[in-house]
């Protein structure tokens, strides 16, 4: 168990609700017929995968910054 400053860990916090909120963002996609009200019910989600791509190697990079600040001591 290690001691840790509430800055230090208020700032990993940001770091990784940023990165989540992003990866979030970006499975929400775009829809693909918003303005076909026959298809209301089948409306779909076009997701950029380069988008989610990026997106989830940011999260990684966050979560790899958490263990090794935290984990560290």
């Amino acid at each position: 168990m290690g001691f840790h400053s509430k800055g230090e860990v208020r700032r990993l916090q940001g770091r990784l609700t940023e990165a989540y909120e992003k990866v979030i963002a970006v499975m929400d996609g775009k829809d693909t017929n918003p303005d076909d009200p026959a298809h209301d019910s089948r409306v779909e989600r076009w997701i950029d995968s380069q988008d989610l791509r990026f997106a989830l190697a940011h999260l990684e990079v966050a979560i790899k910054e958490i263990r090794g600040d935290l984990g560290k001591r």
